[in-house]
C-alpha cells in the first residue's frame, strides 16, 4: 500500500503489484517439489504395471509443455526467468509429474477386478542393478509379457541367475493396464 502526501492531502493508493504476493513463490516452489516427488512414486508404480514406457512419458511431457502454455508468464514474473527451458523444466516436473501420478496411480489403487490371472514366462536376461547408498545392486530379470520386455525387481539377497522362469501373478487395472501382484522364479 503506497501512501502519497499531495497538497496536504492524503492519497492512499490500494494496488499492490504482483511483486507484493509474497505466498505465490513458496507456492509455486511447492508445486514443483510435490511434482518431483509424485514422479518418484509414481516411477515405483510403474515397475509393477505392465505398460510401455512411452504412455507415462507421453502424459509426463506432453501436460507439462501444455501447461507452460499457460504458465510462462507466471513464471516470468516471480521466478525471474525469461529461459523457456528452465519454464519447460518447471512446467514438466509439476503438472507432468502430478498429473503422471494421477494416471498410474488410479490404474494402481483403483480396483477394477478382482480376478487374476497367472502365467508362466521365460527369463529373457537377468543382472544386477548398480548399487545404491544401501549397497545393495538389486537383481533383475527380463521377461516378456503381454508382447512387452518388462524388468523385474527381486530383493538385495536373491540369486536370480539360478532360475529360468517366472510365475507371474496378474491383475488387471482401472484403466485396463496389467498389474504384477506377485512375481515367482521357478525353473519348472
Amino acid at each position: 500500500m503506497k501512501i502519497k502526501k499531495v497538497e496536504n492531502k492524503l492519497i492512499v493508493n490500494n494496488t499492490t503489484s504482483p511483486k507484493n504476493k509474497n505466498w505465490i513463490n513458496p507456492a509455486l516452489t511447492f508445486l514443483f517439489f510435490t511434482g518431483l516427488t509424485l514422479t518418484i512414486f509414481e516411477i515405483n508404480i510403474f515397475h509393477l504395471t505392465i505398460i510401455d514406457w512411452r504412455i507415462p512419458t507421453g502424459v509426463w511431457l506432453g501436460v507439462g509443455i501444455f501447461a507452460l502454455i499457460f504458465f510462462r508468464k507466471v513464471l516470468r514474473e516471480y521466478y525471474d526467468t525469461k529461459n523457456i527451458f528452465l519454464q519447460l523444466v518447471f512446467t514438466v516436473c509439476s503438472f507432468g509429474g502430478l498429473s503422471t501420478y494421477g494416471f498410474m496411480a488410479s490404474n494402481y489403487y483403483m480396483n477394477a477386478s478382482i480376478e487374476t490371472e497367472t502365467l508362466k514366462t521365460e527369463i529373457i536376461k537377468n543382472g544386477h542393478l548398480a548399487k545404491g547408498r544401501s549397497g545393495c545392486g538389486e537383481p533383475y530379470a527380463n521377461v516378456i509379457i503381454n508382447g512387452a520386455e518388462k524388468q523385474l525387481i527381486f530383493p538385495c539377497d536373491f540369486e536370480i541367475e539360478r532360475y529360468r522362469y517366472v510365475n507371474i501373478k496378474l491383475r488387471r487395472g482401472f484403466l485396463g493396464f496389467y498389474l504384477i501382484l506377485e512375481q515367482v522364479p521357478t525353473n519348472q
